[in-house]
Order: C-alpha cells, then structure tokens, then sequence
C-alpha cells in the first residue's frame, strides 16, 4: 500500500508539474508610500469577504540590546496588554466581539502585529492595530506577568527533546553571528530586563519609516487608505534614527570539533532527537535554486533518499526530513529526525552515509525529475490563497529579494541542470563540516554511538544551553 500511494503521488505530481511549466504570474501588490515613509502594500481581492490587516517592523531578536536578550519576545508577548488608555482585556472583547483575531509574534529580522476578521470590520481593526503599534503603554502588572510565564516556560525546555536539540543545534550554527544569542541567551540576561527596555526597543524599532503595513483581502482601498492616513499619517520618526551595531555571540563551550558530535542529556528519555546540518548559502546565492531542488531529492518528499533509506529499507525512523532556512545574514541546511535511543548511532551514521553519496555522486536524472516535478506541482497549491502569496512576498521583502521572485520558482526550478546540483553540492554541501546534534538519555545513546565506531562525543546539560 505504502508504494501504491507513493507511485499515486509520483503520477500526481509528474502530470502537475507539465500543467505548470508555461510561465507563472503571481499576484503582486499596489505600493503606497506615506510622507512619514509607511511602506504600503494592498494585496486586494474580492473572492472572499475577510481581511487581514499586519504591520511588519524591519527589527527582531537581532536587535536586542546589549546584555538583554530577550527583549524582542518579550514586545511580542506585551504589546497588546493596553494601548492607547484601553487595557488589554478591552482590546480583546473589541476584537473577539467581531469574531476576528489578533496576534503578534518576533523572529530573528522581524516584528509582525496584526489584525484577521471579516471585511465589514476592516476600519475597526485598524484602528485596534494603530493603538497596538503606535500607542502600546506596557503595563507594569501585565509586562510582569508575561515576564514570569516567559521565564517559566524556559525552565522547562529540558522536558522536551526536540527544543533541546534545536535550540543547541541553532546556538552552534549561529555562533559568532549576530544571530547567535536567538530569542534568549542566558536567564541571567531576561532577568533583567525590565518595562522600560521595551519601551526603547519600541521607540527606536516601530518607526513609520521602518515598516510595511499590508493589506489583503477585500477592502475598499480608497475608504480604507483615507482612514490609514488619518490614523497613520501622524505617526512621526524620532528625530534622530537608532543606530544599531550587530552583537556576534559565541558559543564556545557548546561548539564541537570537527567530526565530534554533541550530546545534550536529558536522563530517562526513551527517544533520541536529532539535527545535522551546517551553515549554507544565502537566498539570493547563485546555486539557491539547484540547493532547493537537491534538498526535495535528499528529505522533502515521501521518496526521498533519506525516507526511503532510513524509514522505509531500514526502519531507523518514523520521521525524517530536510530543510533549508534562511535569515537576512544567515542560513542552514538542515536533516531533523527521531529514533529510539538504542538505534541513535546507527541513524547518525546512516544520515553522514547518505550526505557522502550525495558528494560523491552520481545524481540521477530520475531523481532530480522528480524532485522537480514534485516542487513544480506543489507550488500552486502553496500559493493557492492569495494570503500565502502576500506572506512570502512579505518574507522576500525582509530577505531582500525583488517582489517578482515568486513568478520566477516554477522557471528556475525547471531550468536547473545535473551540472549545476553537481556544482551546488560541491561547493556547499561538505558531510566533514556538518555539525550532529543529539538529545536524550547520554548513557543509552553514547552506548548506541559507540557501537557505530562513532567515539568522539561532547556532552552537555540542559542547563549549559542557557548559562
């Protein structure tokens, strides 16, 4: 049954990627600029009668201030909790009593607030998102309180493996970049913060002239941009811009060696969590569209190598997968799996396996017109829903990329040759500097790693992660 559907989807998507290979023309958006410098992007359709309404800031975790790592969550978790003289439980009944939802959430390079409900009550929730963005008062109690849940929750990443590992795999990556402190460096540091550190970050990030406001949906845009002037207009830069120098932490007592793989040691924890990968090449590379073809031929996909290798011949796995994530200055290419921790080595080994043929090579025709068809196939139905459009556009905007590179996947994916995989994989994707990670019961997985004739093992604590 297994090979049944996959040979279904192979079908599906082999006849989907022949629908798609004539060239694709995505929506893009109507841009305003407002004297005070609001970009405005109005992604406007009348299919459905929603509306979703977000305001990003060109700032995030990166821009944390020295010695308070942490500040930019923090922001994200506040700055609904009373605005502009409402509390934080009026701004919620407002906008629950229209049925509509807000959120706001902080990454490495960005900041997002924003507002989704149905289009009648666009003017609304605008309105409800120009207090949250320009008029946020950061209530002692609330400010606090969030403080407290935050620091909790951090207590216990030690229960969960999977946060073990990606977060000690994220501070070995980033090392030594100004990405490497990630939304807390220590609890030292987040102790200390306090109101009046998001109230800077705040003043000197949530600038007109450092946001886009988005608009999608259907909305009257006329109506509509003569209320976001009214409220918009007035919001004013600070006379003097932030300046901002770039933090590169380092996490030298986390880095392993060359070839030696970290443990992080979670006793009595039946499953062994995994990420191997290394640093790789910026969006905007040359080789990113052979890397992302390479990547669906070795984990994205159900036929991939590593599924069918390391789930389906060996049994090693239930879930295995590779990825590519990229931030403005960084990126990684990454394998993430889970195995019992007896078998912990032999999966280690199997995935360095895999990463070493794919060097040596041959990449087969059949693969790579697989891996397109399957990325060419998808791509419609990834980009379906114009909300999907208007948020990779978004993305691409943060990453710096022009707003037709959406229009231009399905044609660069298909115009990727043997050769260039071939050049990509050399130049990028070398099994001797990957960095493996693995958390769970040290005793029980340094035996399965050593059984392997993998011996070299740096082994952590849970609480080193945050020290």
């Amino acid at each position: 049954m297994k090979h049944m559907i996959s040979a279904i989807i192979c079908c599906f998507f082999l006849s989907a990627s022949h629908a798609f290979e004539q060239p694709v023309k995505l929506p893009e958006p109507a841009i305003e600029k407002l004297p005070n410098g609001l970009t405005i992007a109005w992604f406007a359709s009348d299919r459905l009668p929603l509306v979703d309404i977000s305001l990003l800031v060109k700032a995030g975790y990166r821009q944390d201030p020295a010695g308070r790592s942490g500040v930019a969550q923090l922001v994200a978790e506040s700055i609904d909790k009373g605005c502009g003289g409402k509390s934080g439980a009026e701004i919620a009944r407002t906008v629950e009593s229209l049925g509509a939802e807000r959120y706001s959430n902080a990454d490495e390079d960005s900041f997002s607030v924003g507002m989704h409900g149905l289009a009648p009550d666009a003017e609304k929730l605008l309105e409800m998102l120009s207090l949250i963005v320009m008029k946020p008062e950061f209530p002692e109690k609330e400010f606090m309180h969030e403080h407290a849940r935050i620091v909790d929750k951090w207590k216990h990443i030690a229960d969960f493996n999977d946060v073990l590992a990606a977060l000690a795999y994220d501070r070995v990556l980033s090392s030594g970049t100004p990405y490497a402190r990630g939304p807390m460096l220590t609890s030292k540091e987040f102790a200390a913060i306090r109101r009046d550190d998001a109230v800077k970050f705040h003043t000197a990030w949530f600038t007109p002239s450092n946001s886009i406001l988005m608009i999608t949906g259907r909305v009257d845009r006329v109506k509509l941009g003569a209320r976001i002037v009214e409220l918009f207009g007035v919001w004013k830069n600070p006379e003097k811009p932030h300046k901002h120098s770039d933090i590169k932490t380092t996490h030298g007592r986390l880095e392993p060696s060359r070839g030696q793989i970290l443990l992080i040691d979670h006793p009595g924890a039946p499953q062994a969590q995994m990420r191997i990968g290394m640093r790789a090449p910026l969006i905007n590379d040359p080789d990113h569209y052979p890397l992302v073809v390479v990547n669906a031929l070795v984990g994205e996909y159900f036929g991939s190598r590593l599924n069918s290798i390391a789930r389906d011949k060996l049994g090693l796995t239930y879930a295995i997968g590779s990825s590519f994530s990229y931030d403005k200055d960084l990126s990684k290419f990454t394998i993430t799996s889970a195995t019992n921790s007896s078998t912990a080595g032999q999966l280690v080994s199997k995935i360095l396996d895999i990463l070493k043929d794919l060097r040596k090579g041959p990449v087969f025709e059949e693969e790579i017109k697989m891996s397109k068809a399957y990325l060419t196939g998808r791509f419609p139905i990834a980009t379906a829903a114009l909300e999907s459009v208007a948020s990779h556009w978004l993305a691409g905007m943060v990453l710096g990329l022009d707003p037709g590179h959406l229009s231009r996947f399905v044609a660069s994916v298909n115009a990727v040759t043997a050769k260039d995989i071939e050049r990509a994989i050399t130049r990028h994707l070398d099994p001797a500097k990957a960095v493996v990670v693995v958390a769970g019961d040290a005793r029980e997985i340094t035996k399965s790693l050593h059984e392997a004739g993998l011996r070299s093992i740096k082994t952590v604590k849970p609480g080193e992660l945050l020290q």
